[in-house]
């Protein structure tokens, strides 16, 4: 009987279609058609992410230069200088910046620094001869032109945001130096995504955002402000494979720089 009352139903309906061997074929044609109904248009995709900026969260510097490779321009490469875990990161923006160069519990961490206290990782922020390695007195040394220039970098990204500027940050899973591995293993910890896109809309009350996160698996959270996905690569690869990924991504997602007026492919 549920056949025969669901076949009069539909049976007017543009998309039904006949004839059909049996019911259970119709009715699957009728969910892969549903289904397509709810899939964003192309022109509805591109009017969503069209951005009229991309500024790079970290985890490192690649996401700097991947995004200026696919889109032809980045932001301010504030967060290029450091190595950002996550949880530093939401600090961060919570806390003013307020620790961002904190000269307290460094120590060497490979051939850079690491504070104990954030567990950021200064690895560009300092200025070194050719084979010299990162020390708290090379540190302490440049304090104040490290403070100066990055202060500058996060004015320019006060004067973005608090503008009439769309936002697309891009947040990328790397956060460790000397690692290879470009997706999130799937035993670490999830991060607390929702509370970073809060901290920055408690900076930037006025800001139409987005933030991108890129190969965090199967870590993802239902916000609209969010946008996940995960790049078609093996964990180990070359920089054009991650390069031609962020390409196909930046197609899938139909994300574009406006003032381009048109697709960056």
């Amino acid at each position: 009987m549920r056949n025969v009352r669901l076949h009069k139903e539909i049976q007017r309906d543009p998309l039904y279609r006949a004839p059909w061997r049996t019911d259970e074929q119709l009715f699957l044609f009728r969910e892969e058609m549903e289904a397509a109904r709810r899939r964003p248009s192309l022109a509805a995709v591109a009017q969503d992410n069209a951005f009229d900026v991309l500024i790079s969260l970290g985890g490192d510097e690649k996401t700097s230069s991947l995004i200026q490779e696919t889109f032809g321009q980045v932001g301010p490469r504030f967060f290029d200088g450091f190595i950002t875990p996550f949880h530093a990161l939401i600090k961060l923006f919570e806390t003013n910046f307020r620790d961002l160069f904190s000269t307290t519990c460094l120590y060497g961490y490979h051939e850079a620094l690491r504070c104990r206290d954030t567990l950021l990782i200064y690895h560009n922020c300092l200025k070194l001869a050719e084979g010299e390695s990162a020390s708290v007195e090379i540190f302490r040394a440049q304090h104040e032109r490290m403070k100066q220039e990055y202060n500058a970098l996060l004015q320019e990204i006060d004067k973005i945001c608090r503008g009439k500027s769309r936002v697309l940050f891009v947040r990328d899973w790397r956060e460790t130096l000397h690692y290879e591995g470009s997706h999130r293993p799937l035993h670490s910890v999830a991060p607390d995504f929702k509370r970073l896109a809060n901290a920055i809309a408690q900076r930037y009350p006025g800001l139409d955002f987005k933030i991108l996160f890129t190969n965090y698996g199967d870590a993802c959270v239902d916000d609209p402000r969010l946008i996940f996905f995960n790049l078609r690569t093996p964990d180990v690869c070359d920089d054009l494979k991650k390069l031609n990924a962020w390409k196909d991504m930046a197609m899938h997602l139909g994300l574009y720089i406006k003032n381009e007026n048109m697709w960056n492919n």
